[in-house]
């Protein structure tokens, strides 16, 4: 496997899942999606016996970021230490070109179609840089609403 590309074939070949409906990420499941399929694994900083994480979903593309929306329910009773289950809202795809408002008005969007209302005002987005200057400018959306005060519209 000389590229990216190249592995992401043959692991596509062995799980039978087609190249665009999984990630390949480092780092393990929270690590960083390897999105540039023409790098070289070398250039990837692979090494003999590295790790390869693959994740369903769609892959993104250089520039692009996934947002994952989940909503926190409290558990009535907690179980094995759990105290929340999590409600899966879907994802919302944004890019290094995407304004706050942008990003706002697309959350808001996906949680209209899962039957959410929640108003402009309730989504703060900030900017949280990390000090490696060759890294994107990564949002933080924190949606500032009580799950119990987040209902389905009926």
């Amino acid at each position: 496997y000389d590229t990216v590309q190249s592995l992401k074939e043959q692991i596509s070949q062995r799980i039978n899942v087609p190249i665009d409906k999984f990630t390949l990420k480092r780092g393990g499941k929270q690590g960083i999606e390897l999105k540039d399929l023409t790098k070289t694994l070398q250039g990837s900083s692979f090494v003999n016996l590295s790790t390869v994480y693959v994740e369903y979903g769609q892959p993104t593309k250089l520039g692009e970021f996934r947002l994952v929306l989940s909503l926190a329910k409290r558990l009535a009773e907690p179980q094995d230490k759990e105290l929340f289950e999590f409600e899966d809202l879907g994802e919302v795809y944004i890019s290094n070109d995407d304004r706050p408002q942008d990003i706002v008005d697309q959350v808001i969007e996906k949680l209209a179609k899962k039957g959410y209302e929640v108003k402009p005002n309730q989504i703060r987005i900030r900017a949280v840089s990390y000090t490696h200057l060759t890294l994107p400018t990564i949002y933080s959306v924190q949606i500032s609403v009580v799950a119990v005060s987040l209902k389905k519209k009926t």
